[in-house]
C-alpha cells in the first residue's frame, strides 16, 4: 500500500524532527529528502550508486494528505520556477528514458510527450505542482521556494539533480509550458519570464 501511496501522493512523514514534507519532482525532491535523512540519521548509507535510494519505503514513511493534516507535524513543501523546473524534468527524461517511457531527443519532442496526458496521469515526474499540493491544501502547507529551504531544515542542500545551464527554452516553448503549468504560475506566484 505504501508504493501506491508515495506514488500518488509523495508525502513523506518525518515524525523525529516533526515534519511532513509534501515532495514535489522535479523541485528539489532528492535533495530535500537526503537533508532530511541526515538529520533523521546521521549515518544512512547509500543502498544503489545513485541518490534514488532517499525515496525508498525504508528511508521514508509515506503517507496521505489526510494523515499528514491530522498527524501534528509541520507541513511544507519545496516549490520552482516552473520554466527551471522544465528543463529539469527534460533533462532527467533524457538521462531516464526507461521511467519516463520518452523516446525523444528535443524540448519540442519532449513538451508533445507531457502535452498526451491530463496531469493526473502523467508520469509522476511531470506532474504539475499544483497536483502534489491539492487544491484544498495551499492554505495549509508552507511552501518554500528551492534557495529558501535550508532556512527550514537548518542543514546546507547540495543540489542531487542540477540542471542549470543545461538547455534553455524559447519564447514558443515558454508559451506552452506556461499553457501546461499555467495553475502552478498563478498559485505559487511566479512569474512568466
Amino acid at each position: 500500500m505504501s508504493q501506491k501511496i508515495k506514488l500518488k501522493y509523495n508525502i513523506s512523514s518525518w515524525d523525529a524532527s516533526g515534519l511532513n514534507f509534501w515532495g514535489i519532482t522535479k523541485s528539489g525532491n532528492t535533495s530535500v529528502k537526503l537533508a532530511l535523512i541526515s538529520i533523521r540519521d546521521r549515518e544512512s548509507k547509500s543502498l544503489g550508486g545513485t541518490e534514488q535510494w532517499a525515496h525508498s519505503e525504508k528511508m521514508a514513511n509515506y503517507i496521505t494528505p489526510d494523515e499528514a493534516l491530522e498527524n501534528g507535524n509541520y507541513n511544507f513543501s519545496v516549490t520552482r520556477h516552473p520554466f527551471d523546473r522544465f528543463v529539469s524534468m527534460y533533462k532527467d527524461a533524457l538521462n531516464r528514458r526507461n521511467i519516463y517511457g520518452f523516446s525523444g531527443h528535443s524540448i519540442d519532442d519532449f513538451i508533445e510527450y507531457v502535452k498526451k496526458r491530463p496531469d493526473s496521469e502523467n508520469n509522476i515526474h511531470v506532474r504539475s505542482q499544483s497536483y502534489f499540493i491539492g487544491d484544498n491544501n495551499i492554505e495549509t502547507i508552507d511552501l518554500y521556494d528551492t534557495d529558501r529551504i535550508e532556512e527550514l531544515l537548518g542543514v546546507p542542500i547540495s543540489k542531487a539533480n542540477p540542471s542549470e545551464g543545461f538547455a534553455e527554452l524559447n519564447e514558443k516553448q515558454k508559451q506552452i509550458v506556461y499553457s501546461l503549468y499555467e495553475k502552478d504560475f498563478e498559485r505559487l506566484g511566479y512569474e512568466y519570464r
